[in-house]
């Protein structure tokens, strides 16, 4: 006997030297310190004289190198502890410290607040029967803090302090909450569960996985509105059920489980909560008086999981379907204790699970079976089995040893769950009561790395179902082959469970073996016995749980058991697998990596599509043509580089197949660029396709034009040629006329300038360089020193010339452009009469008395360099109105009309309500009172080509409805008239002149330069032609219109007369750049001779 116990006691001393983990010697030094200064050496074993065991069950260390992670102390030593303030200093010395657990112990106010060295995860400071001091300041950055304390209630507790928690909890002491954080900050918390006594404002806390309160009967009722500031999947609320509250749940729909224990007033009619999101409700404790008539006075929302328990409610109404209801959601737990209701228990109140199973199941605890006395249901019986139970563990956290509880029947008490039989939950957490529970065990042990053991004491009788730690492959550790069967065993199979999708094959061809019976420990299956017939060895069998499959090679022959096993089943060598007939690993010459799968029948790898070589290393990319040859199209060479999947080509060929010819451009190598600009080569065509810039074989010579002339006076001198000129000038000459303009001074890609020869009038330009030449018609007007007037102004009584600016400053009554008319008893001058725009069709009409005038847009056309017509652009529809105010509120009328996708035609029609001065382009003139006048812009209009130019078509009309003895009636009559700054046209008919004034500059890519416009009078009609450069950008021109009265206009007449006229003028605009193209006519006479308002007069374009 005396040999047997020295032999344990060696035994055991080397079990320790083997298997005890000690702290590093400053660890263990510190620890020491700290556990004999509270006095608690005595509950640690020594693993010799001197030395303690400190890595127990208190205390968690690294299993590698013995650094203290964990520590939990609770104080139940009645007369052990002496009381002495645990202090930052006795903890500050464990920098690898985690977890801290502290119960029922004396902790210092420092320790709460200090901010731990290291990456603290967890700490619980539980005072116990201890004061402790209120939460007065921030807490430090711990992810987990714990709080407990009986000696805080009535003290506020600020939101900010806690700000920096994700899962916070106070208990044992209720506080008044108070969010002191600025609304726009948001605040990260997964978890939230405190004693309080107020409901606080909690819009700006996000991402609130769970939350709880719990209220006394001090809570502040006025604090119930902030209950719908509360976001978050899962809420719990108690209160004390000694006051009544009010039914305050519908006023949050943010959560999707909410619980309330609380004593509710009674309601004055039914509660609908049928519009609520809820996936769980439970109501308990409701009281007595929350009913309607003995019934349950709420409408549930549909699909919910809906709990009301101590009610007193008499029978089920009308919003549970029947008498006795069958529930359209799925039901966690109901209890019907003492509500004397009668009838049986519908199968629906347990989701469709046989009915009551989710109840009957647990009627051996008796805590269960009396939940249901008090009532007359036909099946309350005791003695019903439980034939479906199927609960599933699944971990969660390892170290703390926490699982998530599922399943079918699991119950609605976790401390019936004891881990390998003997551990009772540490924690446990509803998640939706009888469906999901979080579940720890904190204190202990789990001895199989690869799976675990509950008993569960109910239902009875107790058994103990295993489950795996984590995701782990079955492991098969015999197999024996009988005629129809394989008879399996091992561990962690899992189809017994009914959770995972277990299958067994036989891999070679695919034969399913059905499984029919099995455990935990155990498979039973079945297969056709000829579909294996020609197996031999070695043959694979395939067991896959879901996603993680497990191999293994065996003797296929009838009645051979297969049970030699491998070491550690070969987990520990990569790519192989147990030959269960002979126990040893089988693996591939190579590793097939992640691409390919080792084949262990022939003991190579088995590529994906994407991959080849021995290992599945090498990439695998199909070429163009063929399979897995080398062919591709090109007819002198046919190689395919089958890791790349490029073909190589012959110097003639391209594509990814060869199939394309290949012509070299030329400028540049295997390149698609030709010289100058954004210039393309096609290299099947060897073809250059220049941009509108370049011109030549290989794009290299510049496409030339002029868009803007800055001219010189008659005297002569320098002037300026704007527009494309290129980088290159060979031989560059320029020709004002037949006239030299040499020397050139200055030449650039935009500008060129040279002395231009003296003269007057207008002159064509003509610019060669490059051997290309370049013609703009009439593109250059001299600049005359004297500017004359038009007709002189009549004569001197009636005007005087501005030679500055050739307008005439008109005198005594007199005046139009001319001083040609006098005002007098019958002519007031400008009038107006009733015009109005129409926008789908860009017109305008001005309608006075029988007189009406029409102006619309007719045509665009794009004209090469020999006049001819090389696009067309109807404007006679699409056009857009927008009216708008300058600051002077005169009205401001845009017409709009887009061609080419991209080309915008605007005009802006402006009214003239004051005379003023006006400049433009360079030009100084006058507006009259009375006037229109136009803003005509073309922008980003595209032309097939540099030389090309536009042209605008524009159609006036006259209808008269005057009789024929009008006194007024006249015939139509035209008139033009130039001078070196503005071409005048002038239409008159029946005793009204509409005049119009072109100036001849124009805004050709934001500068100013000549405009030549062409009239034309045939009796009828007048066209006018304006000429425009070449612009890439934008161009705008800027005439202005009015309406007269001639001399001899009378306001009465002896007879009357009608007739109808129709004078069309067609105005031909030719616009180089951004043209904006506007209807412009205004003012027509005013009846009975009264002048009004000039805004009376455009009022009705805005219609």
């Amino acid at each position: 006997m005396g040999k047997f116990i020295i032999c344990f006691l060696l035994c055991s001393m080397f079990f320790c030297y083997v298997n005890c983990i000690e702290p590093p010697i400053d660890e263990y030094d510190c620890f020491l310190n700290f556990i004999t200064k509270i006095n608690f050496l005595s509950i640690f074993p020594k693993t010799n004289s001197t030395l303690y065991d400190f890595c127990t069950g208190y205390i968690k260390c690294d299993e590698v190198n013995g650094k203290i992670k964990d520590i939990s102390i609770k104080n139940i030593i009645p007369s052990g502890y002496n009381n002495q303030s645990i202090l930052p200093t006795d903890l500050a010395c464990l920098p690898n410290l985690n977890k801290l657990y502290l119960e029922n112990l004396n902790i210092s106010k420092q320790l709460v607040f200090y901010q731990f060295p290291q990456k603290m995860g967890q700490v619980t400071y539980n005072y116990g029967d201890y004061e402790c001091s209120s939460i007065d300041q921030k807490l430090p950055e711990i992810p987990f803090f714990y709080f407990y304390c009986k000696f805080i209630s009535g003290t506020t507790l600020k939101m900010s302090y806690i700000s920096k928690q994700t899962f916070f909890e106070l208990g044992d002491s209720f506080v008044h909450f108070e969010n002191d954080v600025v609304a726009t900050h948001n605040i990260s918390m997964v978890s939230f569960t405190a004693y309080s006594l107020n409901f606080a404002d909690f819009s700006n806390f996000q991402g609130l996985g769970f939350f709880k309160m719990t209220f006394n009967q001090d809570f502040i009722i006025s604090s119930i509105q902030n209950y719908s500031t509360i976001k978050s999947n899962s809420i719990q609320i108690e209160h004390n059920i000694d006051i009544p509250y009010p039914f305050y749940i519908p006023i949050n729909n943010s959560t999707q489980r909410l619980s309330v224990y609380a004593r509710f007033e009674k309601p004055s009619s039914m509660i609908d909560l049928s519009s609520l999101v809820y996936s769980d409700l439970s109501l308990s404790g409701v009281g007595d008086k929350f009913n309607l008539n003995g019934e349950i006075p709420i409408i549930p929302p549909p699909g919910c999981n809906f709990i009301i328990m101590h009610g007193g409610f008499t029978s089920f109404q009308s919003n549970f379907s029947i008498a006795l209801p069958s529930y359209s959601g799925k039901n966690t737990m109901f209890s019907m204790i003492n509500n004397n209701l009668i009838g049986t228990i519908d199968e629906s109140w347990c989701n469709g699970i046989k009915i009551p199973t989710c109840f009957t199941c647990y009627f051996s605890d008796p805590a269960v079976y009396t939940s249901f006395s008090g009532n007359q249901f036909t099946n309350y019986n005791q003695s019903i089995g439980c034939p479906e139970f199927a609960p599933r563990f699944e971990l969660m956290d390892i170290s703390t040893k926490t699982f998530r509880v599922t399943g079918i029947n699991i119950g609605f008490t976790p401390m019936n769950w004891l881990l390998n039989s003997v551990y009772f939950p540490y924690n446990s957490q509803a998640i939706s009561t009888g469906y999901e529970y979080v579940v720890s065990y904190l204190f202990s042990i789990i001895p199989n790395p690869k799976y675990f053991g509950i008993l569960f004491v109910y239902p009875a009788p107790p058994q103990t179902i295993y489950f795996p730690l984590g995701d782990q492959f079955p492991n098969p550790t015999g197999i024996k082959i009988t005629s129809n069967q394989l008879l399996i065993t091992g561990e962690l199979f899992s189809s017994y469970m009914g959770y995972s999708n277990q299958s067994v094959q036989f891999e070679e061809t695919s034969t399913n073996c059905t499984i029919k019976d099995g455990n935990f420990f155990n498979i039973t299956c079945e297969f056709v016995p000829s579909s294996i017939s020609t197996l031999t060895y070695p043959t694979i069998i395939k067991i896959k749980n879901d996603n993680l499959t497990r191999r293994v090679i065996v003797n296929p022959l009838i009645g051979q058991l297969n049970q030699i096993p491998c070491p550690n089943s070969c987990d520990d060598i990569s790519n192989s697998i147990c030959d269960l007939n002979q126990g040893i690993c089988i693996s591939c010459v190579d590793d097939c990596g992640i691409f390919g799968e080792c084949n262990f029948q022939t003991k190579t790898c088995d590529c994906d599509s994407n991959h080849q070589g021995p290992n599945c290393s090498i990439p695998f990319i199909q070429c163009p043509t063929g399979l897995n040859s080398l062919i591709c199209s090109s007819v002198d060479y046919k190689m395919c580089n089958n890791q790349t999947g490029v073909c190589t080509c012959s110097p003639n060929q391209q594509g990814q197949d060869c199939s394309l010819p290949f012509k070299q451009c030329p400028v540049g190598l295997d390149s698609l660029i030709c010289s100058g600009g954004n210039n393309n080569c096609n290299n099947q065509t060897g073809i250059c396709y220049c941009d509108s810039k370049f011109t030549n074989d290989d794009c290299s010579k510049p496409n030339q034009y002029i868009s803007s002339v800055s001219p010189s006076n008659t005297n002569g001198g320098e002037a300026s040629f704007f527009g494309w000129f290129g980088d290159i000038h060979s031989n560059p000459s320029l020709l004002i006329g037949n006239q030299q303009c040499q020397p050139i001074t200055y030449n650039s890609s935009i500008e060129i300038r040279c002395i231009a020869p003296p003269g007057n009038g207008v002159y064509d330009i003509t610019f060669n360089q490059n051997y290309i030449m370049y013609q703009l018609r009439n593109g250059y007007s001299y600049l005359e020193i004297f500017r004359n007037c038009p007709n002189n102004c009549t004569n001197s009584n009636q005007g005087n010339c501005n030679t500055s600016n050739g307008e005439c400053n008109c005198i005594n009554n007199y005046y139009s452009f001319d001083c040609s008319l006098k005002r007098n008893n019958n002519t007031g001058g400008n009038n107006g009469g009733n015009p109005s725009i129409d926008p789908s069709t860009g017109g305008t009409n001005i309608t006075d008395n029988q007189v009406n005038f029409q102006i619309y847009f007719i045509n665009l056309f794009e004209i090469d360099f020999n006049g001819n017509i090389v696009n067309q652009y109807s404007l006679q529809s699409n056009w857009t109105l927008n009216k708008t105010k300058d600051s002077q509120e005169n009205n401001i009328y845009k017409l709009t009309q887009i061609i080419q996708q991209s080309c915008e035609i605007v005009t802006l029609i402006e009214e003239i309500s004051t005379s003023k001065q006006y400049s433009f382009a360079g030009s100084t003139f006058t507006l009259d009172a009375g006037s229109i006048k136009l803003t005509i812009s073309i922008s980003n209009y595209i032309y097939k080509s540099s030389l090309n130019t536009l042209q605008l078509q524009l159609i006036s009309s006259v209808d008269n409805e005057n009789e024929e003895s009008d006194c007024n009636i006249k015939q139509v009559s035209t008139n033009e008239t130039n001078t070196s700054s503005f071409k005048y046209i002038k239409i008159s008919k029946d005793n009204r002149v509409l005049q119009g004034r072109f100036i001849n500059q124009i805004l050709s890519d934001g500068r100013p330069t000549y405009l030549s416009t062409d009239i034309k009078s045939d009796g009828n009609s007048v066209i006018a032609t304006l000429n425009l450069p070449h612009f890439v950008n934008q161009s705008i021109i800027d005439p202005d219109f009015s309406v007269l009265l001639e001399n001899d206009f009378k306001s009465e007449c002896d007879t009357k007369n009608s007739r109808e006229w129709l004078i069309p003028v067609a105005v031909v605009i030719p616009v180089l750049s951004v043209c904006f193209i506007v209807v412009i006519i205004y003012i027509i006479y005013r009846k009975q001779f009264i002048e009004k308002p000039l805004k009376i007069k455009l009022a009705a374009l805005g219609n």
